[in-house]
């Protein structure tokens, strides 16, 4: 049986450890991802009737954390993780058997890649405000609208778009459409201000009149935004949990090397603080993977997870200044990139927290 943990951490010792600027880069090279390919990286979410290694959600979690910690790099983690996410959560649960035939084996090949598109500017992933839509032509749909902060979309050759299909009582149905880079209609614009996780890539879409046939329909009709909007982002925090913990890790890594003999007193209590809570961490990852992701324990369990990782990151931030510690480049741009995911998607955060508190 393959030890997925310490594989992951050798490869990332071997070809990313060496990248001392992939935190300035715009993009993974190619060669790196093609030897994510060629080690099985990319089919770990795959059946293996698909060609792929899929292996359970906890040793996914291990194994991109040491991946992480050796890269010292949040970006490239998330690259990887979104794409077991777009084949395995995403055309694996819910494709059919055509479309899994289809893309699955090439996605586990790294021969294509996949973004996700529900987010357009200004609204976010709001079901209520959302406005591109989907429109019966023949025995097709043509797309209108634009999206916004598709991660990976630079590289992606097909895109998952949400678009709404229908309105029942002044309630939106959206459907997801498989829609083919190159497509005519459809171009590429900037995606936002994402200029943190990097070698990860963001851009928008604009999507005019944009057809695809029946069968690029992926999942049932109107169904779209409860198989998918709603569910992904807990998903996806449970999954790139590993993400976390291994970017945090080299975050203390960095430290100690940095800090050497001033790590004694106070300081180092603080510093066994951060390290108790990380592996505490650990544990209610552990409870959330039990409880399965979209339950209501889990959920509770990564509202909580995340208050925590913020105020660790927080802290960390207190130490270093404490320390008089001058992080060097990768690490001082690991840092930001762990800052900036604190606030990522703050307003689910929000809704659910206010939830919590009306019901209480």
């Amino acid at each position: 049986m393959t030890d997925w943990p310490a594989r992951t951490k050798a490869f990332a010792e071997k070809h990313l450890a060496p990248l001392t600027d992939i935190h300035e880069m715009d993009a993974l090279p190619e060669p790196i991802w093609q030897a994510m390919a060629d080690e099985g990286l990319l089919a770990l979410s795959t059946p293996p009737e698909f060609g792929g290694t899929p292996i359970e959600p906890a040793t996914q979690i291990a194994a991109v954390e040491g991946f992480v910690r050796a890269a010292r790099n949040a970006g490239v983690g998330g690259i990887w993780q979104g794409h077991l996410h777009n084949a395995g959560f995403v055309i694996n649960r819910l494709g059919n058997d055509t479309q899994r035939q289809r893309y699955l084996p090439a996605l586990a090949r790294g021969e294509i890649r996949m973004a996700v598109s529900i987010s357009e500017p200004k609204v976010g992933a709001h079901p209520k405000h959302l406005t591109t839509r989907a429109e019966r032509d023949g025995d097709g749909w043509r797309i209108t609208g634009e999206k916004s902060y598709l991660t990976q979309g630079p590289q992606a050759t097909v895109i998952a778009v949400l678009a709404i299909t229908s309105v029942e009582n002044g309630v939106k149905r959206y459907s997801i459409f498989l829609v083919p880079k190159g497509s005519d209609g459809l171009s590429y614009i900037p995606g936002g201000n994402v200029d943190y996780l990097k070698p990860s890539s963001h851009c928008g879409l604009k999507l005019d009149g944009v057809r695809v046939g029946a069968e690029a329909m992926l999942g049932p009709e109107g169904e779209g935004y409860d198989l998918l909007g709603k569910p992904m982002r807990d998903h996806e925090d449970l999954v790139n949990l590993g993400s976390r913990f291994g970017a945090f890790a080299a975050e203390l890594d960095v430290l100690k090397e940095q800090a050497g003999e001033a790590l004694t007193g106070e300081p180092a209590t603080r510093f066994g603080t951060l390290v108790a809570a990380l592996n505490g961490l650990k544990a209610m990852a552990a409870s959330a993977l039990e409880a399965g992701p979209g339950s209501a324990k889990a959920e509770l369990l990564l509202l909580d997870m995340r208050n925590r990782m913020k105020a660790m990151q927080a802290e960390y931030g207190a130490l270093v200044e404490t320390l008089g510690v001058t992080l060097p480049p990768r690490a001082a741009s690991l840092k930001r990139d762990l800052d900036k995911l604190g606030d990522l998607a703050g307003y689910v955060q929000r809704i659910k927290l206010e939830r919590l508190a009306a019901g209480w």
